[in-house]
């Protein structure tokens, strides 16, 4: 077992946060077929993404998500007229997503100082099966330890069963945990169930309830957590 602190990342919110608007996501994939979204009805672009929402946890691999986002785009183009091959290629567009995030400003900085310090990190996260590609995509793979993610392992957060993988992964237990995650439910309380300390981390403002913001407060309270007072120092 291990006799120090490893430090376990939830992805969206907490590593990573939009670059850009959904909307102008949509626009983007949707122009090289010369199509408005501001053309499309609004109850068929909150139809595809109640789809996405509702089949995204039921995806186990690559062709699993590139399928369900063919039905996506089925449904958001389905007053335009397309032929099937362009509803695909706009399928395909979608599943090439990994430019609509940006990493979290501050943070790979925290992630630089773990990997040189030797704390052993690692991911759990509720993301479809391209989150290895998502990782590589941000060069943030080299960063991690294990890889826990909902969509290949076909368990979701808050199911404590997800945690406990990575816990067998990295032969190690709750106690030896912290947990960074911007969700109280999905994140904070399981976390405390297992007996991790937690961090509500939630840079986009979302939960007034949070521990830190910004990533120099997360950053000092993680290194404190950890015993580190001075981790420039700590090697």
């Amino acid at each position: 077992m291990s006799d120090s602190k490893v430090v376990l990342w939830d992805v969206d919110g907490t590593l990573v946060d939009y670059a850009i608007s959904m909307e102008e996501f949509l626009e983007k994939r949707l122009e090289p077929l010369g199509v408005a979204l501001d053309s499309l009805p609004t109850e068929d672009i909150e139809a595809a993404e109640d789809e996405r929402l509702r089949q995204q946890d039921t995806w186990r691999t690559p062709q699993d998500e590139r399928n369900g986002f063919v039905q996506v785009a089925s449904i958001l183009l389905r007053s335009a007229g397309l032929a099937r091959r362009q509803i695909e290629e706009v399928a395909d567009s979608f599943c090439r997503y990994f430019d609509l995030y940006r990493l979290v400003p501050g943070v790979r900085s925290i992630l630089d100082e773990l990997k040189r310090i030797g704390v052993r990190q690692g991911v759990v996260s509720n993301w479809p099966p391209s989150l290895h590609g998502f990782l590589r995509h941000h060069d943030l793979t080299r960063y991690f330890e294990i890889v826990v993610c909902s969509g290949e392992v076909g368990i979701v957060k808050p199911d404590l069963k997800i945690f406990e993988l990575a816990f067998d992964a990295m032969n190690v237990l709750g106690p030896d945990c912290i947990y960074i995650g911007d969700n109280p439910i999905n994140d904070v309380r399981p976390a405390w169930k297992l007996g991790m300390q937690a961090i509500h981390f939630n840079p986009r403002g979302n939960h007034m309830t949070a521990d830190e913001r910004t990533a120099l407060g997360l950053r000092r309270r993680l290194f404190g957590m950890l015993g580190i007072a001075d981790s420039k120092a700590a090697h």
